[in-house]
C-alpha cells in the first residue's frame, strides 16, 4: 500500500473512531435536554463550519449553492432529515439505548442498499439481498424476543440512508453541505435557544466553564469527521472506505456494553450475529463490485493504448 493510499485509510478509520466514540461525548452532556444539546450542535456547527469555509477559500462553493434552485431546495430537505437524526442519536444515548444506535448504523449500509434499489432502481445481486435478508431476520428476532421493535435503530438506519440518498443527488463539498445542512436548521435553533435562556433554563449562566466549552465543540465533533472522510475518500478504494464505516459502530457496541453496562443478551447476540453476517456478504459484493469496474477500466486502458 502506497504512503497516499495508508494516510487515506487511517484517515477514515479516524473519521469513524470519532463517531464511534460519540456516545462518550453525549454521555458527558447529560445533564442538558436532548432537544437543547441538538440546537447547540445545529448552531456551534453552522458556525465552525462558516469559518472554515472562510479559512479554507470555500466561501465561492457557499455562493454559488444559492444559484443552484435544485440542489438548494434538496439541501433544505437534507438539513431536516439529518437534524432528525442527530436529535434521536442524542436521545437514545443519553437513555441509554447506545446499542440500538450501533446496531442503527450497522444496519445503515443495507438500508441504504434497500433504498438505492426503490429511488434509482439499483438491481441488487444475489449477495446484497441475502445481506438485506440476514438483517431483516436478526431485527425479526429481535423483536420476537422482546415484543417490542428496536425503533431507534431502524430510526438512525432509515433517518441516515434518506440523508445519504438525497446527498448522492447534490454534488457538494462537505464543509459547504454543513453550512446549507446547519444553517437552514439554525434560526429555528437560536430561537429555541433564546426561549430557554429567557426562562431561566438555557446553558448560560447555569453550567460550568468546560460544559460550555464541551457544547461549544459539538460543532467541531460534527464537521471534523465528515472533512476527514472527505479528504480519504479521495485517497483510498471505496471497497476500502466502506470497511472502515464498521468501526463506529462497533465502538459504539463496546462502549455500550463495557462502559455503561446496557444489557447484551443472547437475543442481542444472535440479532447483531444476522446482521453481522449480512454486512460481510455486502463487503464482499461491495469487493466484488470493485474489482470488476477496475478490471473493465485495465481493459478500457490496454485496449486503447
Amino acid at each position: 500500500m502506497s504512503n497516499d493510499k495508508m494516510v487515506g485509510a487511517l484517515t477514515a478509520v479516524l473519521a469513524s473512531a470519532i463517531w464511534g466514540v460519540l456516545p462518550i461525548y453525549w454521555k458527558l452532556l447529560a445533564n442538558i435536554p436532548p432537544v437543547q444539546i441538538l440546537a447547540h450542535r445545529i448552531l456551534w456547527s453552522f458556525i465552525f463550519a462558516l469559518l472554515l469555509s472562510v479559512i479554507f477559500g470555500r466561501w465561492d462553493d457557499v455562493k454559488k449553492v444559492f444559484y443552484d434552485k435544485r440542489d438548494l431546495k434538496l439541501i433544505f430537505y437534507a438539513s431536516f432529515i439529518i437534524t432528525l437524526n442527530w436529535g434521536l442519536y442524542i436521545w437514545a444515548v443519553n437513555s441509554n439505548h447506545i446499542l440500538q444506535t450501533s446496531m442503527g448504523y450497522y444496519i445503515n449500509p443495507l438500508s441504504s442498499v434497500l433504498l438505492g434499489m426503490i429511488v434509482f432502481k439499483e438491481k441488487l445481486n444475489v449477495l446484497q439481498k441475502a445481506a438485506i435478508a440476514l438483517a431483516v431476520a436478526g431485527v425479526s428476532i429481535l423483536i420476537f424476543q422482546y415484543g417490542r421493535i428496536p425503533w431507534v435503530a431502524l430510526g438512525l438506519a432509515g433517518t441516515f440512508s434518506i440523508y445519504g440518498v438525497i446527498k448522492k443527488l447534490v454534488k457538494m463539498d462537505p464543509m459547504v453541505g454543513i453550512v446549507f445542512e446547519a444553517g437552514f436548521t439554525t434560526p429555528f435553533a437560536i430561537m429555541y435557544l433564546l426561549y430557554k435562556q429567557n426562562n431561566g433554563l438555557g446553558i448560560f449562566g447555569n453550567v460550568s466553564t468546560s460544559i460550555f466549552l464541551l457544547v461549544m465543540a459539538s460543532g467541531i465533533i460534527t464537521a471534523l469527521p465528515l472533512i476527514l472522510l472527505a479528504d480519504a475518500a479521495k485517497k483510498i478504494p471505496f471497497s476500502t472506505l466502506g470497511l472502515t464505516q464498521y468501526v463506529s459502530p462497533s465502538l459504539s457496541l463496546l462502549i455500550g456494553v463495557f462502559i455503561y453496562g446496557e444489557d447484551f443478551t443472547t437475543a442481542h447476540l444472535t440479532c447483531f450475529c444476522f446482521i453481522w453476517c449480512g454486512l460481510f456478504l455486502y463487503t464482499l459484493s461491495q469487493t466484488d463490485l470493485a474489482r470488476k469496474r477496475s478490471c473493465k477500466r485495465k481493459a478500457n486502458v490496454t485496449r486503447h493504448s
